[in-house]
């Protein structure tokens, strides 16, 4: 995923380590998408991590969204599907999920249905609304757009005995703590 980038410290981080917060990584990056500017594409993001100080794998538990976003370049580069046409035939379509997507739906009539977001409150004026963005290489790491039907549909995919996505044995693995 780096292509050549330097990638000293990152050699012994595993994907459990990605998906358990535990790979050392940085919670972000170096940019503000988070707070109006776009988000990195996949090659500015890769220079960030490249540049930034990683901590030991299991050290420390440390929320990382790059180490989220790393999984979803790993999910590309094995199954040679970018992340979002992976997730939603392998996932998404079994489940009849038809109301979520792995990233914004674009087009005004498509946001129309969705719920606006806002930034912080502070006591001297409104809280201002958060206009919809793409986290682009990030969308692994930022979540779904979705409806409430498909959420609970979801929900019960992961229960046990349900029969869906996983066996028994995989969504105990799954849902245990780390």
């Amino acid at each position: 995923w780096f292509d050549g980038a330097t990638t000293a410290g990152l050699e012994h981080i595993t994907l459990r380590h990605l998906l358990c917060h535990a790979s050392g990584l940085t919670r972000d990056g170096a940019t503000t998408h988070w707070f109006g500017a776009p988000f990195p594409d996949r090659e500015a993001l890769v220079a960030q991590v490249a540049s930034l100080p990683v901590l030991e794998p299991l050290q420390a538990l440390k929320y990382s969204n790059v180490a989220y976003t790393v999984a979803g370049q790993v999910i590309e580069a094995v199954t040679g599907d970018r992340y979002e046409q992976h997730v939603t035939e392998t996932l998404l379509a079994p489940l009849g999920l038809t109301g979520t997507t792995p990233d914004l739906p674009t087009g005004e009539a498509a946001l129309a249905s969705h719920a606006t977001g806002y930034g912080i409150w502070r006591p001297d004026r409104a809280r201002p609304p958060v206009a919809p963005v793409s986290a682009r290489v990030m969308n692994s790491a930022t979540g779904f757009s979705s409806t409430v039907n498909d959420l609970l549909r979801w929900y019960q995919a992961h229960r046990l005995g349900s029969g869906d996505l996983l066996d028994d044995h995989h969504k105990r693995e799954m849902q245990r703590v780390h």
